[in-house]
């Protein structure tokens, strides 16, 4: 289960209006969109940047699902799927 604060986050799109940070294409609704927090500019919080599944994990090589805040939530098949893409993704790293 995911708890508290979290560097990673990840939802189902709201719209397609949010933009990936590696990319800069749109992110389609209902797909899922994957935050990594930064510290903002302008408050003193965290703020997320989006991105593409594939633009993460370029990104982000080695991860625990379980560390992701709001994988607990996405629907079981979804999670057993971004469980799948990490695997894969850390094999091709070895």
């Amino acid at each position: 289960m995911s708890t508290g604060i979290s560097t990673f986050r990840v939802e189902y799109a709201k719209s397609d209006r949010s933009k990936c940070k590696s990319c800069w294409s749109a992110i389609e609704k209902d797909t899922f969109r994957f935050a990594i927090m930064v510290q903002s500019g302008k408050f003193d919080g965290k703020v997320p940047n989006w991105y593409h599944t594939h633009c993460f994990l370029e990104k982000v090589k080695l991860i625990d699902p379980n560390t992701i805040k709001g994988f607990d939530e996405l629907r079981w098949d979804d999670q057993d799927s971004i469980r799948h893409l990490i695997q894969e993704n850390s094999a091709a790293l070895s």
